[in-house]
């Protein structure tokens, strides 16, 4: 049986499949990315070759997930690092999820 996380989130996923809602699967890609970036992008990937997904929802929710991932090891750095690892660390994880976001804005701009 799995624990943790991702079993937790099933039930959601399940919940938010039965809406077909594109908030509610980003906020799921938010919050799944917070734990685990790589299940996100298979399942995004799986779901946009079965055509279930279209390109742009796949690449907001992946990017989503990773922006939570790199806020979350920034978050994570600074509580075990204390303040100065926590400024070099913001410092370093600064760029990535404005990258992200800016390329968010972009994909979304064009469609």
């Amino acid at each position: 049986m799995r624990t943790g996380c991702p079993a937790a989130i099933r039930p959601i996923a399940r919940r938010r499949d039965r809406r077909r809602a594109s908030g509610g699967r980003f906020f799921l890609s938010f919050v799944s990315g917070l734990t685990d970036v790589d299940a996100i992008t298979l399942s995004s990937a799986r779901l946009m070759r079965q055509d279930t997904l279209g390109a742009d929802h796949a690449a907001t929710a992946i990017a989503l997930a990773a922006i939570a991932d790199v806020l979350f090891k920034a978050a994570v750095s600074v509580v075990v690092g204390g303040r100065t690892l926590g400024r070099a660390a913001a410092n370093a994880f600064a760029l990535p999820p404005a990258a992200l976001a800016a390329g968010l804005l972009a994909l979304h701009s064009l469609a």
